[in-house]
């Protein structure tokens, strides 16, 4: 049809609106139709087949399905050939293979419900595929039969998995020169909404999630940083309705949303670096030059012009070009993007990623139109720094800032996560080691302009676990030390999902294994975690634990609001005191 345009992940009006219209606008032979649509009923994917059903019913097409997980040994075409599969549904006329399975029953029982205006579309052939997307057969399967667009779905849960779509995607299109809307199964904002009641009873007041902005990025962009539609959420989570939704009800549950977002870059299919307005919207002209990474020359007093400026206009990848901050549309657009989520949903609180690699005036002038705005409303950047000193730098009425200042309410305490995963390793001695390290960095915090609005936390989405391996996961001992510790000293605590069971992850085998599915978050898990059930004896025993000093903390002034007072080590012992009102 002649119809070349990138339309993976998607939503279906979009696509269809597309799909009709060749490049000439010529409508399309709707009768002569064909479409592939993979789809994993082995896991959740009612989403897939109701908007199969009705973008088919909408352009009268024949609908390809390719399944995975039918078969009991998970081979393509693992008993029949590909004509006994046409010939069986030539037969049924309704094109329907009765399989003993309970996966095909509900599917049948969906086709029954998903019939549009009295019609059921029609379908021509049924593939099953292995484990994996075979791209082969699906391009072989296109070039044979010259359909009008693939439309991939996958039963991938995980960021391996979605990758793997997005990156097939792109093969599929390239090779069969076929538009291709991929719709992957991945966490969404509804199964977030059926968790609250979990997260109160942990006894968490706030949720950050990482980005729900579209990413509609053709590989790699499960982790949300390559922002292609600053006013949408990415429809692999859901709609913004989704999302209001979920914010309205972790409200009722007393929960407040905090909102990633991304102001240093965005992904290089964001229509603003497709079809920018000007070069000058982007870095070093809108042409890939790599930043150093090494932020800690903006407040460095000996740096030279050119450390500054590759490290803070340079590009984190070629596919996130760098926002030029100092353009003043550009500025006004980010500005206006926070307030409009801000006013839209109701958000509570927004996380900055890679706070420092932007300009610093452009983030001091959003951070203070944001609290001029609403005053109750807070900002945490984040500043990955190796020193109290340089993380100070970023924080609100800092005086080694002066007599510029970023505005910025909340900064996040790297060293002293780092000197935690050491401290519960050590032997502590009056004069170093262990606890002797905490001690000796809060002694610091007179670089810090409010040291009770640093975030702290243990580990996070970019580092290593706290409980790295299973050898550290056993020691419970070390685990409940560290969470009291978090839990009673200066600042706000933030706790990585899973940390409550015990989850492991080496930042050194790869992001993926710091981002493990929570057991019981998908169809077919082995064990639900989110129930006690589910867990094992240790993991209870931490959840307990954590549960216990959350809920006692929640709603306690003398913890949340309360100064710091602390003792020197005095024979491996470390004391101090929260005061508040007259309370300690």
């Amino acid at each position: 049809a002649g119809v070349r345009v990138r339309i993976a992940e998607k939503d279906l009006p979009r696509a269809l609106q597309i799909i009709e219209t060749s490049e000439s606008g010529t409508i399309l032979e709707r009768n002569r139709s064909k479409i592939l649509v993979p789809v994993d009923l082995s896991r959740e994917s009612e989403k897939i087949v109701e908007a199969s059903f009705r973008f088919a019913q909408h352009i009268d097409a024949d609908i390809v399905f390719l399944y995975s997980y039918f078969m009991p040994d998970h081979s393509f075409f693992p008993n029949r050939t590909e004509a006994a599969y046409v010939k069986d549904l030539e037969q049924k006329q309704q094109s329907i293979i009765l399989e003993e399975s309970a996966n095909f029953k509900q599917f049948i029982s969906g086709v029954e419900q998903k019939i549009v205006d009295g019609v059921l579309p029609k379908i021509k052939y049924m593939y099953v595929m292995e484990e994996g997307v075979p791209e082969d057969a699906i391009v072989d399967w296109a070039k044979n039969n010259n359909p009008q667009i693939i439309i991939m779905g996958t039963g991938a849960k995980n960021t391996k998995g979605i990758e793997l779509l997005g990156s097939v995607t792109a093969e599929v299109m390239e090779r069969s020169s076929v538009p291709v809307l991929a719709i992957p199964e991945n966490i969404d904002l509804k199964g977030i909404e059926n968790h609250l009641d979990y997260l109160n009873e942990l006894g968490v007041t706030a949720i950050w999630l990482n980005p729900t902005q579209e990413n509609d990025m053709p590989e790699g962009s499960y982790h949300g940083y390559a922002i292609t539609d600053y006013f949408q959420v990415d429809r692999r989570y859901g709609t913004n309705e989704d999302f209001l939704r979920m914010v309205n009800k972790a409200h009722e549950k007393g929960l407040k949303v905090v909102m990633d977002m991304i102001f240093n870059h965005c992904g290089s299919h964001n229509f603003l670096f497709s079809d920018k307005p000007s070069k000058d919207w982007f870095n070093f002209k809108s042409e890939y030059v790599g930043t150093s990474y090494k932020t800690a020359s903006v407040q460095d007093v000996h740096a030279s012009e050119y450390e500054y400026k590759i490290a803070v206009d340079g590009w984190f990848t070629q596919s996130m070009p760098d926002l030029n901050q100092r353009n003043r549309h550009v500025a006004r657009f980010l500005i206006q993007s926070s307030i409009w989520w801000i006013e839209y949903a109701g958000i509570n609180g927004i996380r900055q990623d890679t706070h420092p690699y932007a300009d610093y005036d452009f983030m001091s002038r959003w951070c203070k139109e944001i609290n001029d705005e609403y005053p109750y409303f807070n900002i945490v950047g984040e500043t990955w720094l190796n020193s109290n000193v340089l993380v100070s730098f970023w924080q609100k009425d800092s005086k080694l800032a002066a007599p510029r200042n970023s505005h910025l309410k909340t900064v996040m305490d790297f060293p002293l996560m780092e000197h935690m995963n050491k401290a519960f390793d050590e032997e502590t001695t009056d004069w170093g080691g262990g606890l002797y390290r905490l001690y000796d960095y809060l002694t610091q915090d007179l670089v810090y302009a409010d040291p009770m609005n640093l975030l702290t936390f243990l580990d996070n989405h970019d580092t290593s676990r706290f409980t790295t391996n299973d050898e550290k996961a056993q020691n419970l001992t070390r685990f409940k030390q560290a969470v009291t510790f978090l839990l009673t000293t200066r600042g706000i605590p933030q706790i990585y999902y899973g940390t409550e069971i015990l989850m492991t992850g080496d930042k050194s085998e790869g992001d993926g294994m710091l981002r493990k599915d929570f057991p019981g978050g998908w169809k077919g898990d082995k064990r639900n975690c989110f129930t006690k059930e589910g867990r094992t004896a240790q993991e209870q025993e931490a959840f307990d634990f954590i549960k216990k000093v959350l809920n006692w903390r929640k709603g306690n002034d003398v913890i949340g609001k309360g100064t710091l007072k602390h003792f020197s080590i005095n024979q491996g012992v470390y004391v101090y005191e929260r005061k508040h009102n007259g309370k300690s």
